[in-house]
């Protein structure tokens, strides 16, 4: 399960499992269930970690953190992340509480690099942070290049789109 910390209000979208490698990191469990293991803090989502998908590697690129999955493989200690329910994918890099989130974004994004998302292990990794679509599906442009910006619960994460 990621939670992101993100809300004051518990969204709990199905069934919550997270997956490194196809490997399943925790059991299934009801909502129910995950909704009373939670803090007011959190928003839950169902997630799926990856190690490589990109289409094919962009060799001789200047690699920056939060790059496109779909085009290169994520950097050493970043994970290719995917929401269920929020279309694309995005790699992320690990982070603590105490520690900040790389701020070397590829040259088009302008969102807000947070520690917002947790595994149930305890894994903690950074996310994009955006201003959510408005009514008519328009954003701005902060997730840069191929990406877009998902409202989940409120608030925005930037994906590239597939």
């Amino acid at each position: 399960m990621i939670r992101f910390h993100l809300a004051s209000t518990i969204v709990v979208v199905g069934c919550i499992i997270a997956y490194v490698s196809g490997v399943p990191l925790q059991d299934r469990q009801s909502s129910s269930s995950v909704a009373t293991q939670l803090s007011q803090d959190f928003l839950t989502a169902e997630v799926h970690l990856h190690r490589k998908h990109a289409r094919h590697s962009l060799e001789g690129k200047n690699k920056t953190h939060y790059e496109d999955p779909y085009t290169t493989s994520c950097q050493s200690g970043e994970v290719n992340i995917t929401i269920v329910g929020i279309a694309g994918a995005i790699c992320s890099p690990t982070c603590s509480v105490m520690d900040s989130c790389p701020k070397d974004k590829p040259p088009t994004v302008t969102a807000k690099a947070q520690c917002a998302l947790q595994d149930m292990s305890g894994r903690k990794f950074c996310a994009l942070i955006c201003n959510p679509p408005d009514e008519k599906g328009n954003d701005d442009g902060e997730c840069g290049e191929n990406a877009s910006c998902k409202a989940i619960s409120g608030v925005g994460i930037c994906t590239y789109d597939q």
